[in-house]
């Protein structure tokens, strides 16, 4: 069995390496995924902290209005990140050519990579199951979304690797507290993991990484330069957005668009509570929770994208190492479909009826959300058992 993994490890180190081929150069794998423009999400970096330096604001406009300083193209996005990590990224790049930096930071992106796999090697070298583990951390579909508009999630998936790590191998620490501050840094959606960090009593992890964030949020905050980024959050965390949510279902029957709103975030609340009662009373490991919580961000959150279900790789490579997820059909079968590509290419390929391209969007990030449900549900079902069984 450990040379079937290897010889599928093998494999998966050859098609990660094509993800970059055809996502930057030759395009051979973008049948199997919906479109995108290379640039779109990189770029409102640079172009934010080239308008600051020219007197400008940290979402990309000089002071006469005009927009993107750096590169105008691509339909660059608006800067959103928070505007310490916009000029802890930005600034080093104002020293390349537009296009020079993005693939730098394309470069970046594979030295994560390269340093997740040798971390994960170097602990776990004589665990049974260390290539199909790191096997699916490779192969998972969606890192080609994030690889073709060279963003910026790979770097929360990579902190937050680290603080699950530290977490539960090494307990609570400041050390784990800087790794939750870094991934704050690159995506405050990490703000959720405070519940089961509080309840397994993680407090200095929790002090030292919101120490550390509100030292770096709040001069932006009072000095107007970052109010962008905190308005922007407020909008996002009290609007109700489908994107690659459950509020997908409101493409396909927008006629009952408050009756499906009402029946997500009834789930929503009945999730949250369910999640409560199995930290508080199954007590269920430190990593589940993690996973669990993850979960309800990729389910719920109001601006969930593709690209955002890079992260479920690592925690299966992760979970599957530590013995937390098990090797059985019920759950391998779900991380399965949500590693592979969706059906998404049955549109691209014409055997889907042409009704709306956000339509068929709708369908296959809903297709997504199915898959991990049915995990949550499996693991959630053999908790329960378990629990029952040693109670």
């Amino acid at each position: 069995m450990k040379k079937i993994f290897f010889g599928l490890f093998i494999f998966a180190v050859f098609l990660h390496i094509l993800f970059y081929v055809s996502a930057l150069k030759t395009h051979t794998l973008d049948i199997l995924f919906d479109g995108g423009i290379p640039g779109q999400d990189f770029f409102q970096i640079p172009n934010a902290a080239r308008s600051f330096l020219l007197g400008g604001n940290l979402q990309g406009f000089l002071s006469d209005g005009l927009r993107n300083p750096y590169i105008d193209c691509c339909a660059a996005n608006v800067n959103v990140y928070h505007p310490f990590f916009t000029l802890l990224i930005g600034v080093p790049l104002q020293y390349f050519k537009p296009w020079t930096s993005y693939y730098i930071w394309e470069g970046v992106h594979v030295l994560t990579t390269i340093i997740l796999i040798y971390f994960i090697y170097s602990r776990f070298k004589e665990n049974k199951y260390l290539y199909l583990g790191l096997s699916l951390f490779l192969l998972n579909a969606f890192h080609y979304y994030e690889i073709r508009n060279s963003q910026f999630h790979f770097l929360f998936n990579f902190f937050s690797f680290f603080l699950i790590y530290e977490s539960v191998k090494k307990g609570d620490s400041v050390k784990g507290g800087i790794f939750f501050f870094l991934s704050l840094l690159a995506k405050p959606i990490g703000l959720l993991w405070i519940i089961p960090l509080l309840i397994y009593k993680h407090f200095k992890t929790i002090f030292a990484g919101l120490l550390l964030f509100l030292a770096v949020s709040v001069p932006f905050y009072y000095s107007d330069i970052g109010k962008y980024y905190f308005s922007n959050f407020y909008y996002v965390s009290t609007t109700s957005i489908p994107s690659d949510n459950l509020l997908n279902f409101l493409w396909f029957f927008p006629q009952y668009h408050i009756l499906i709103e009402n029946i997500v975030k009834y789930f929503m609340y009945g999730t949250f509570i369910f999640f409560f009662y199995l930290q508080l009373f199954k007590k269920a490991s430190l990593f589940i929770v993690f996973f669990l919580w993850t979960s309800f961000q990729l389910l719920f959150y109001n601006l969930v994208f593709h690209y955002h279900f890079t992260i479920l790789g690592l925690l299966f490579c992760l979970g599957i190492l530590l013995g937390e997820f098990k090797i059985k059909k019920d759950e391998l079968i779900p991380m399965i479909f949500l590693t592979i590509p969706s059906p998404f290419f049955l549109y691209n390929l014409g055997f889907t009826s042409r009704i709306g391209l956000l339509f068929n969007e709708a369908t296959w990030s809903l297709w997504s959300d199915f898959w991990l449900i049915f995990l949550i549900t499996a693991v959630c079902m053999r908790i329960l058992k378990e629990k029952t069984i040693n109670a």
